[in-house]
């Protein structure tokens, strides 16, 4: 590929209040290619005749987000039980095969995902804890491929003669629950 850049930035701060801790973290990055190459990539809607693309100094490097937050909040009664909440957000990304950022299906929407946390210690090597991830069921994608799709006939039955192409995305965390015991022998 030739030469390629990643710049930006990292910024993160954490205070805490009593028995309330709230964490911020924030990233910028721009990531490019620096040099010009041509990619075999037939399914870009711009690429030429024989299926390439021209990438050009300057053309995002897909599937790298420019930027991320998360911000977590936590309350700590005292050292037995705690609570806690984070929302983790990305920006819009591209897709692998459109490393000239000219696919006519664009970027991949950024998202934005809570989860909370819990944990009860009924003793000092015992702790209860219970995880819920993506609590509101967001529906997002986290990566991308641009590809021919072969299942465009009726009911999306395989039809060869008609396949499309199309971006596939890669379904970010559903909804999850979990609860666990976590011991420690010393």
């Amino acid at each position: 590929v030739g030469h390629t850049r990643r710049e930006g930035l990292e910024l993160s701060a954490t205070t805490k209040w009593n028995s309330i801790e709230i964490a911020a973290r924030y990233s910028y990055i721009r990531a490019t290619f620096q040099s010009p190459f041509r990619e075999n990539s037939p399914n870009n809607s711009s690429s030429d005749g024989a299926g390439a693309i021209v990438v050009n100094p300057g053309d995002e490097i897909p599937g790298i987000p420019q930027q991320t937050f998360k911000l977590r909040l936590s309350y700590a009664a005292n050292d037995t039980w705690s609570i806690g909440t984070t929302v983790s957000c990305a920006s819009a990304i591209f897709a692998r095969g459109d490393e000239n950022n000219r696919d006519r299906n664009g970027r991949i929407p950024g998202y934005a995902v809570v989860g909370i946390n819990a944990r009860w210690r009924p003793f000092a090597e015992t702790e209860v804890f219970a995880l819920l991830d993506n609590v509101f069921d967001q529906r997002y994608a986290n990566f991308g491929v641009l590809g021919r799709n072969f299942f465009t006939g009726p009911g999306r039955t395989f039809a060869p003669d008609t396949a499309l192409a199309e971006q596939f995305l890669g379904s970010g965390v559903p909804f999850g629950a979990w609860i666990g015991i976590r011991h420690e022998w010393r």
